[in-house]
């Protein structure tokens, strides 16, 4: 049933493995700058990118997994299409992560900019 044939679909899911390969090892270890997820939240404290670029990493894991399966399939169609399905739902699911992982570190963040804008306004009014 399963037979590893090498077509176009075979190479592009290689090439995809390969890449989700690199995300998974090097995101963990990735400091802010060019490279990596940049959402504004991730890039207000070192603590928030470290933690949802782990995350991403590990939610990436999945999709290795299932390139690795596309590798024996036999139909080149159903291989670039799903291929390219994945790499259009990793960045879906990375969103998705970013989401998840800042919620509390957004509601902190905002909370403490409030603080800090109401301090300012006082100051502004005349307030001791």
């Amino acid at each position: 049933m399963f037979e590893f044939i090498w077509d176009l679909g075979t190479i592009l899911n290689i090439v995809m493995l390969i890449m989700y390969l690199i995300i998974i090892i090097s995101f963990p270890f990735v400091k802010i700058g060019p490279v990596g997820l940049k959402r504004e939240i991730c890039l207000k404290s070192e603590e928030i990118w470290h933690k949802v670029h782990v995350a991403a990493a590990i939610g990436t894991i999945p999709f290795a997994v299932i390139s690795i399966f596309l590798l024996f399939l036999k139909d080149i169609w159903v291989k670039i299409i799903i291929s390219l399905l994945l790499v259009i739902l990793l960045f879906v699911v990375w969103d998705v992560i970013v989401k998840a992982v800042t919620k509390k570190d957004a509601l902190e963040i905002k909370k403490k900019e409030q603080a800090e804008l109401n301090e300012q306004l006082k100051k502004e009014s005349g307030w001791r």
